[in-house]
Order: C-alpha cells, then sequence, then structure tokens
C-alpha cells in the first residue's frame, strides 16, 4: 500500500500539483497509480499521480507530485489529509506508526 501526507496543492502552468511527505517509500512507484485523496476522514477526490518533479526535496522526503482527476482544492489539505492507493483507515495506522 502506498501512502503520502498531502502538504499543499495548487495549480502551476495548467498543471495540478499536489505536494506531499512520503515516508519509507520511493516515490516513482506512486507514477502512474490512482489513489484517493482523504480530508477530515472523507475521500473527497480520486487522483492519478502522473509525474515527480527534480525541483522536489529529497531528503525531506517532500515531493512535487502532478496529477490528474478530481481537482483539491487547497482548504482540503489539512494536518489529517493522505492519499492512498489503498484503505483509509489502514493508511491511517501506517502513518501514525512511521
Amino acid at each position: 500500500m502506498l501512502t503520502a501526507r498531502p502538504i499543499q496543492a495548487f495549480r502551476l502552468g495548467g498543471k495540478s500539483v499536489l505536494i506531499c511527505r512520503v515516508l519509507d517509500e520511493n516515490p516513482h512507484n506512486f507514477l502512474g497509480k490512482e489513489f484517493g485523496f482523504y480530508s477530515e476522514g472523507r475521500e473527497v477526490a480520486r487522483i492519478r499521480i502522473e509525474g515527480v518533479s527534480t525541483a522536489s526535496n529529497a531528503e525531506r522526503g517532500v515531493f512535487d507530485f502532478s496529477y490528474s482527476g478530481d481537482e483539491i482544492r487547497s482548504e482540503q489539505v489539512n494536518a489529517s489529509s493522505l492519499i492512498t492507493d489503498g484503505l483509509y483507515e489502514e493508511a491511517k495506522r501506517e502513518l501514525s506508526v512511521v
């Protein structure tokens, strides 16, 4: 199961960007996969990770992903937000262990 903690969402040059903290995973494993975006415990968007920016900060585990699918509004990103290709409750538990 792939899981990441979103930090910020915005549009840049016509592309949707989601900045995420990726814990214990290679960010390239996210490419081409579909994820649920959860905010406040509810799935509010379905996205597909299309690319990862070279401007990412790999040392901090923070990566800029371009994505397609439902729009994620900046106000939906908060401390409880996450993206996962698995079940929300499992992803939440996984993040609390790391």
